[in-house]
Parts: structure tokens; sequence; C-alpha cells
């Protein structure tokens, strides 16, 4: 069986206060139908490596390698049951395993203003929009943020 991977097999999913949803679940469905898809915690594909559906995100983040050119569509809940992602549509690499980072990187420098205020040079409200995630690097290391409002003036 061919296994693939449409990012990083390595999921990580976070609550709305920036930190990764530990104990949360993840759900996978066949895409459009609320049929629970097969998953496998290695890129062999065997049987005996089948995901658990749903998962527990023990640590916020889950291994999932998916067939290739397959669509499912990813349901995450916090430890409270709360719906913190629900993103239809997810394929697998059409050829081999593709391993990106979520992080788009910018070339931008933002300068800081407090603990909770950045601002950059120029309109970036069409990028930096509300409930976008952000990574940042810093002399405390990278820390994660959720963008709470983008203004422009």
């Amino acid at each position: 069986m061919t296994t693939a991977i449409a990012t990083s097999p390595r999921l990580t999913f976070f609550q709305a206060n920036g930190l990764p949803a530990v104990g949360g679940t993840l759900e996978i469905f066949d895409a459009n139908t609320t049929n629970h898809a097969i998953t496998w915690f290695d890129r062999d594909g065997l049987s005996a490596h089948q995901n658990a559906n749903p998962l527990t995100l023990t640590d916020g983040s889950a291994i999932v390698w998916m067939d290739s050119g397959k669509f499912y569509d990813f349901l995450a809940k916090d430890l409270l049951g709360a719906t913190i992602d629900n993103t239809k549509g997810v394929s697998g690499a059409s050829s081999g395993v593709s391993v990106l980072s979520p992080w788009q990187i910018t070339g931008l420098t933002p300068t800081f203003i407090s603990t909770r205020s950045f601002s950059l040079v120029g309109n970036q409200t069409a990028d930096f929009t509300p409930g976008r995630r952000v990574q940042t690097f810093n002399t405390g290391g990278t820390k994660y943020a959720t963008v709470i409002s983008s203004v422009f003036s």
C-alpha cells in the first residue's frame, strides 16, 4: 500500500489560548462523509499500524499518514470537546512524502510594541487576519501566538 502525507506526518493542533490541544481528539473522515477514514502512524500502511479514530492528542499532536491521492476531512476538538479545527479536503500527497513547514516565511521583521502587540511596515491586514497563527523567534526561543486583531493606519 502507498501512503503519503499532505504536509508533515506530525500534525499539531492548538487551543484558542495558543497552547497545544493536550488531551484533545482528532477525528478523520473520508472527505464529505461521516465515515471514519483509515490512517496510519507509520508510512508502511500496515494494518497493524492503523491509527485509532478518533486519535487522542496526548501532546497536542498526532502522526497521520494517509492514502496517496485520497481526500480527508479533519475534526479536532480540545479536552472539553470544543471544536478547534474543522478542515475539509486534506489530501495525501500524490507522489512520495513531502515534508513542508506549516509556517509561511514572510520576510517581514516585526517591531516589538508590547508582550501582546507588534507592528509591521505597510498594510499587512490581508495576511495577518484575526485567528491566524504566527510563529516567532526571539531571545525567549520559539513562540506561537494567534492574531486577535489587525489594523492599518
